[in-house]
């Protein structure tokens, strides 16, 4: 199985809507009222605070906090009901990211995850930054293929602050190409999955392992899962990244790839 990474952020009023809609299935769990904000523990769990409904100045001043254990399933049940695609057997960890929430999620393919599993997510723990992994690229090169200026942009600049050495190109032609001239041969390639000019990221994968057979495979996306297009990334690929990526969700793929 393709190891994935996903990351959804969540605005406070799109984490009010969630833990609203879910309430109506857990009266009891989650309190009725607005989201006023997030806070972490002295435990480093994380918690939405909640402003009770109530009378007159008694609304000012009742709190509940919502755990995080109620605050992924109120985000998970957000996602299916706007058709949000999620990874299908997700471990999940909250962060919170200014004044909203984000949830990652990550599906690895080995049988010793990369990334350990949570015990659950009412024990979700923010990493300090200098425990994150930003692993340097150590001068491997980076063939990326992304049609969006934008998205090439970030993960070339991402890349290179990485150690990475990167190529970059807007479509598979452009993309073949580079790998024609023989330079520079690629450690890793980077594609997206939907390329214009009719070869998308697996047909161009294949192409390119067939002139490289050592390249490690990382494939982006921002569409929902193609049943026609899942069984060759799988095949194909050794990480799938779930737009919008951080840069150390794009290290760890990287890393991940890289020791496959």
């Amino acid at each position: 199985m393709i190891t994935e990474f996903r990351r959804l952020v969540f605005s406070p009023d799109e984490l009010a809507q969630a833990i609203a809609a879910f309430r109506k299935l857990n009266v009891k769990a989650i309190p009725e009222g607005e989201v006023i904000g997030i806070e972490v523990t002295a435990e480093q769990d994380i918690c939405a605070k909640v402003r009770l409904k109530g009378a007159g100045a008694t609304a000012q001043e009742q709190h509940a906090v919502v755990d995080a254990e109620y605050l992924g399933a109120a985000m998970l049940f957000h996602c299916k009901q706007h058709n949000i695609p999620l990874p299908r057997a997700p471990q999940k960890t909250l962060e919170r990211t200014g004044d909203g929430l984000a949830i990652s999620f990550s599906i690895n393919a080995a049988s010793e995850p990369a990334v350990p599993p949570n015990p659950g997510l009412n024990k979700s723990r923010r990493k300090p930054a200098r425990d994150r992994d930003t692993t340097p690229g150590t001068g491997k090169v980076v063939l990326v293929v992304e049609d969006d200026p934008e998205v090439r942009t970030f993960a070339v600049t991402a890349l290179e602050r990485l150690g990475y050495r990167t190529i970059a190109a807007a479509d598979a032609n452009e993309a073949m190409k580079v790998l024609e001239t023989g330079e520079n041969n690629p450690h890793l390639l980077l594609s997206d999955v939907v390329l214009p000019g009719g070869v998308s990221g697996p047909q161009f994968a294949v192409k390119a392992k067939e002139r490289c057979p050592q390249l490690k495979v990382v494939f982006m996306t921002g569409y929902a899962p193609d049943p026609d297009t899942d069984s060759d990334i799988s095949k194909i690929g050794e990480c799938l990244l779930w737009k919008p990526f951080k840069r150390a969700d794009l290290a760890q793929a990287m890393k991940v790839a890289l020791s496959a």
